[in-house]
């Protein structure tokens, strides 16, 4: 009798399992963690079948124990397997991702400590938040009866939700509130796991696993997990791929952020595919959050119900472009100073959102300040002069000489950088601090005008913040437009969101400012921008309709041959691009894991059912 196994090891992409000769006496089953010799050690491995024939012809190595008997169903094997396989990955390694080093560490795990913080939240969220709440509970169920999916008339679906973080972490609290199994939130960054952990109450028996989480410490997690003796587990990606008992509801948080994948990580696993797949596995209610949902949740969950803000974005957008705004400092608009001004009058703090410490080159207009934009489909071009690329659509053309809108005015880059911005902003109110906040200068958190990036909002704000703002201002929100990237509008609109309900919580006034007023008007309204954007996507053949396929390292020539799929050549990345339908994804996947291990692959994929129309 021969054991078939996948090595708990970091291996290359071609290879798959391995086989042992099974001992006599040596009683294993598929699911159970067994010893194995390895290339001169002793390493744990995965057992997925028991067979009478090997294709091995040498002398096989002899198992010698189990470790960890039952540690994976079939089901949790499968997934993993199949994981591997949608980013051509071998299995060993995402079973390493999956379990690292165990040193049967079986204890109880370090709980999460009970947090009784009072939640404040707007009348229209706590609405927002009981319409989602019916939509979970069971028609036959009491008020004050738990949620299931054994109660068999809980229809199995999706929830998709537009909120931001604080009713975020407060659906958290309702829906384990009303689970009776296990529940998985997944959340983008380590510290958005601790911040859950830390404020809200979520039970006793809840831990918190990431990327700096000890190993004895996630050991102890995993068994538990597995076990069913830990009910609600807060994570990051290890959180998704490990077994568990029996989930009820998974919720995945920050949907939309590029936190959830990295594709310098080995392996390139997106957590909201891995949560998705958890979900589906088991049976349980898929909950998504964020400020903006992706245009995969409308699109292609199961029946998805999503649940919009109840009214458009209350803010004032200020159109660059025209005279009457502009001042001797470029970017700091009349509206902007003047409402500078009025909160700062009121002893409240000013918050200027500016994600560029460098320099936001683009193509306008010297005369009437319009931008160049793709004539086929009104993305931001990327500029190579004398030529315009855009990479949404794929049309090249000259750029113009004179502008398009106005006839008159000369074409020329522009750009302008956070430092100067600062140095005006301190001319202009020499009697209030100014400050810059970004990565490694934080300083600038106590000043009175605060200059933020994207660093403000990722790693420093926290939910439910005393209100201390009076203005929040975007200074630029095209700059987020990135030529070089399809999901640069659906990132905008929903930076745009988070703006908006940063200051809903501090009851500030929110200003916009844009060269491109029509386009963030439309992305007011949540629904029909989605809907919009899913067209768009759609009739160009984007992600999610589309698997889109990065290869580094490889020239477009060698992937067309070995694929027969068309590839473009990014010169200066040193990759190639390929927009694949996903009913021949398997067979490029496929094809690609017979590459070596220098080509560098990146799926930008969803998870699409068997049944499926895009799989037809």
């Amino acid at each position: 009798m021969f054991l078939r196994v996948y090595p708990i090891l970091r291996l290359p992409r071609r290879f798959g399992v391995f086989d042992y000769e099974l001992p006599e006496g040596l009683s294993v089953s598929p699911g159970d963690l067994v010893h194995v010799p390895f290339h001169n050690r002793v390493i744990l491995a995965v057992a997925v079948a028991l067979t009478e024939v090997t294709e091995v012809r040498s002398k096989l190595a002899q198992a010698i124990d189990v470790a960890f008997p039952r540690a994976l169903a079939k089901a949790d094997i499968d997934r993993l397997v199949n994981l591997a396989q949608t980013i051509a990955q071998s299995p060993s390694t995402i079973f390493l991702s999956s379990f690292g080093v165990l040193k049967n560490e079986q204890s109880a795990p370090r709980l999460v400590s009970q947090n009784n913080m009072q939640l404040s939240l707007p009348r229209d969220l706590v609405e927002q938040l009981q319409q989602i709440v019916k939509l979970i509970k069971p028609s036959a169920a009491g008020p004050d009866e738990l949620w299931s999916p054994s109660l068999g008339d809980v229809p199995q679906t999706d929830i998709v939700c537009q909120l931001g973080t604080e009713a975020s972490f407060a659906l958290a609290k309702l829906l384990r509130q009303r689970t009776k199994g296990q529940m998985l939130i997944i959340m983008p960054r380590e510290r958005d796991v601790e911040l859950l952990g830390r404020l809200i109450d979520l039970g006793k028996s809840t831990a918190t696993l990431h990327g700096h989480t000890k190993p004895y410490e996630r050991e102890k997690i995993i068994h538990a997990w597995r076990t069913g003796r830990l009910q609600t587990l807060i994570g990051t990606l290890q959180a998704t791929l490990i077994p568990a008992h029996k989930i009820d509801t998974v919720l995945l948080m920050s949907t939309g952020t590029d936190d959830h994948f990295s594709d310098r990580r080995n392996p390139r696993l997106d957590n909201r595919l891995c949560a998705e797949a958890q979900a589906r596995q088991h049976g349980a209610l898929f909950v998504t959050t964020d400020y903006l949902p992706r245009p995969e949740e409308i699109a292609l969950t199961t029946t998805p119900l999503p649940c919009y803000a109840p009214t458009p974005l209350d803010l004032s957008v200020v159109d660059l472009r025209k005279p009457d705004e502009q001042t001797a400092t470029q970017l700091l608009s009349e509206t902007l100073l003047a409402e500078v001004n009025n909160a700062l009058q009121s002893q409240k703090k000013v918050l200027l959102f500016y994600n560029r410490k460098g320099v936001a080159k683009r193509v306008v207009c010297s005369s009437c300040s319009a931008m160049v934009v793709c004539p086929t489909c009104g993305n931001v071009p990327s500029i190579r002069p004398p030529m315009a690329n855009c990479l949404r659509c794929g049309h090249i053309w000259p750029i113009p000489e004179k502008c398009g809108a106005c006839q008159v005015g000369h074409l020329s880059l522009k750009g302008i950088g956070n430092a100067h911005l600062e140095k005006a902003l301190v001319a202009l109110f020499p009697t209030y601090t100014v400050g810059r906040v970004e990565k490694n200068h934080t300083e600038g958190r106590q000043a009175q005008i605060q200059l933020v990036t994207e660093y403000f909002f990722s790693s420093l704000v926290e939910p439910f913040a005393r209100k201390e703002y009076g203005l929040v201002a975007d200074l630029a929100a095209d700059l987020s437009l990135n030529p070089e990237n399809f999901r640069a509008e659906e990132e905008t609109a929903r930076k745009l969101h988070r703006l908006a309900s940063f200051g809903k919580q501090q009851n500030a006034t929110v200003v916009v400012q844009t060269w491109l007023p029509d386009l963030i008007d439309a992305m007011k309204n949540a629904a029909v921008w989605l809907e919009n954007e899913t067209a768009t996507r759609q009739n160009y053949g984007l992600p999610p309709f589309a698997a889109q396929v990065t290869v580094r390292h490889i020239d477009s020539a060698a992937l067309i041959a070995v694929t027969n799929q068309t590839f473009v050549d990014v010169p200066e990345k040193l990759e190639a691009i390929g927009r694949i339908p996903y009913n021949k994804l398997d067979e490029i996947i496929a094809t690609l894991a017979t590459l070596p291990d220098t080509a560098v692959i990146s799926i930008d994929r969803t998870y699409v059912s068997p049944n499926s129309p895009l799989q037809s």
